[in-house]
């Protein structure tokens, strides 16, 4: 786990990447938006400290990001890579369950 800082509008992904990582926020506030051909922004979520971190979720770990992450503040966040999270939710039964209802329940206090 690596420990990151952000400035404001910095991006933490880039949209049409490939690196997928976990971010948890420490502090600070980050959105997820997607860009169309002409550059046009619509913003998918924000997320801030003390909220649930998760902001990336693919089908396939091969496939470009389809949205981008930026600052909206200055952040800090907690950077894991996507197979060291998977590894400790493989270890940690009772967070991988855990993990697994608050990102499907879109109405779930975050």
């Amino acid at each position: 786990m690596e420990i990151a800082e952000y400035r404001k509008s910095e991006p933490l992904v880039r949209q049409g990447g490939t690196s997928m990582e976990q971010f948890f926020i420490l502090e600070g506030i980050l959105k997820r938006v997607v860009s169309n051909p002409q550059g046009r922004e619509m913003i998918l979520r924000f997320a801030a400290e003390n909220r649930y971190g998760h902001l990336l979720r693919r089908v396939a770990v091969e496939d470009p990001i389809p949205y981008s992450i930026a600052a909206v503040t200055k952040v800090r966040v907690a950077r894991l890579s996507m197979p060291h999270w998977v590894e400790f939710l493989e270890r940690q039964t009772d967070v991988k369950v855990a993990f697994r209802v608050r990102s499907s329940c879109g109405s779930c206090p975050r």
